[in-house]
């Protein structure tokens, strides 16, 4: 394969990755408020609140309400 090539290709699926990672922030941060701000926590911990956030997402669909993730967040 050519280098123009491949490096075409590899520039391609990397702006797709970063472009999907954005919008599936953008809509996490829609959903819960604690995302607008900085989250002022060790990155371990900030890990499991995306993980959380994002199966919270996930499974309740629009139902999902302030008071549990603020409870989630309380309790890491």
């Amino acid at each position: 394969m050519h280098t123009g090539s491949a490096r075409r290709i590899f520039n391609y699926r990397l702006s797709r990755a970063r472009r999907i990672s954005e919008n599936v922030f953008r809509n996490l941060s829609a959903r819960f408020r604690v995302l607008r701000k900085p989250l002022l926590l060790e990155p371990e911990k900030v890990k499991k609140i995306i993980k959380i956030l994002a199966n919270l997402y996930l499974v309740t669909g629009e139902e999902t309400q302030e008071a549990t993730v603020r409870f989630i967040v309380c309790k890491m």
